[in-house]
This record gives C-alpha cells, sequence and structure tokens, in this order.
C-alpha cells in the first residue's frame, strides 16, 4: 500500500504487509493510525507516522 501527497503526487511511503490487494483504507480520526482492509481477509493497523 503507498501513501501519496495529494497535493505534489510525491510518494510519502510504502507499507508492505498484505498478500493481496488492498481494497479499503481510512486514517484515524486523530491521524495517528492507517487501517487497511485486503482482499487476503485481513486488516491491518499501521503507524502513520514516518
Amino acid at each position: 500500500m503507498k501513501i501519496w501527497d495529494a497535493e505534489t503526487g510525491r510518494e510519502i511511503r510504502t507499507l508492505s504487509g498484505h498478500s493481496s490487494a488492498v481494497n479499503s483504507a481510512a486514517y484515524s480520526p486523530d491521524g495517528r493510525r492507517i487501517v487497511s482492509a485486503s482482499d487476503d481477509n485481513t486488516v491491518k493497523i499501521w503507524d502513520a507516522g514516518d
């Protein structure tokens, strides 16, 4: 899963861990975490910090 800067189009970070396509992702309300769901039937919680 790649995180992009919407203003510049620059890739900020790549998160590796799912073994299939990611079909959903969202930031937590405080912006500190990212939750992703994948076709590999897993949900992962990531630290959004660099």
